[in-house]
């Protein structure tokens, strides 16, 4: 709508009840939008909540994820650490079944090197 000022400079003259009618229809018209722009506010306001609500799921998701993280990581840890722990006693496995079978091996050349003085004594 134009501003009633302006019209009023170049239309005719108009009577007061033409000014107030104008005036009226004009403040209905603002009362109207008013209400449009309320409405949209109300609007907007309720999807920040939403969205507010959803951010807060969001996050509680994010921390419960972040939990399971901690737990799979310390988890692995544990595992990797009975892995390495199993390595190393495989290792000293190792070495202990080779010193047997190097005290077997020095048992049988000593076996040999018995019989060998036995007969070498007779």
């Amino acid at each position: 709508m134009t501003d009633i000022t302006t019209r009023q400079a170049y239309a005719r003259p108009v009577s007061r009840v033409e000014q107030r009618a104008d005036a009226l229809a004009e403040m209905r018209q603002l009362h109207s939008d008013f209400e449009v722009l309320q409405h949209k506010a109300e609007d907007q306001a309720r999807l920040i909540d939403r969205l507010n609500d959803r951010n807060g799921l969001l996050l509680d998701q994010l921390r419960i994820s972040q939990q399971n993280e901690r737990i799979a990581v310390r988890k692995l840890i544990r595992l990797a650490t009975a892995m390495s722990s199993i390595g190393m006693l495989s290792r000293e496995a190792e070495e202990i079944v080779k010193s047997a079978r190097e005290w077997q091996e020095d048992e049988g050349q000593q076996d040999e090197q018995a019989a060998e003085i036995t007969t070498q004594g007779q």
